[in-house]
């Protein structure tokens, strides 16, 4: 897993152990920055990763599953909308608010990801590639 906070670090990449742990108190301990991405690559098979985003408060994920044809990204309010301005990789960029997620959904797609290398893409939760039947 790689952390980058793109405050208080620069945007310098930290290594964590692969370790439950080590992803929950990341994806906890990032809720709150203004900039920070964690890249969770699945090991046995490193074109599977999924990417954990915070930008003052709010957390975006997206999953990236080289047999998914494309990206995937998390919806956390269907009925939300408009956009707002987030820090992704320390530049801004509009995201749909639709994308936001709280806590405990970030947390919990990222466990799942973590021991199985997918996400369950029949749950409808997922925009993108075959993760919303497009």
């Amino acid at each position: 897993m790689i952390f980058q906070d793109y405050d208080r670090e620069r945007g310098k990449e930290r290594h964590l152990p692969a370790s439950l742990d080590a992803l929950k108190q990341a994806i906890e301990g990032m809720a709150d920055d203004r900039s920070s991405t964690l890249e969770i690559v699945f090991p046995a098979n490193p074109n599977r990763s999924m990417v954990v985003n915070a930008s003052d408060g709010n957390l975006a994920v997206g999953a990236l599953l080289d047999d998914r044809g494309g990206g995937l990204t998390l919806i956390g309010d269907e009925s939300a909308e408009g956009t707002i301005v987030c820090i992704v990789g320390g530049q801004t960029v509009p995201l749909p608010r639709r994308y936001l997620v709280n806590l405990e959904d970030a947390l919990a797609v990222a466990e799942e990801f973590f021991r199985t290398g997918t996400v369950d893409t029949l749950s409808g939760r997922w925009d993108g590639p075959q993760g919303d039947g497009t």
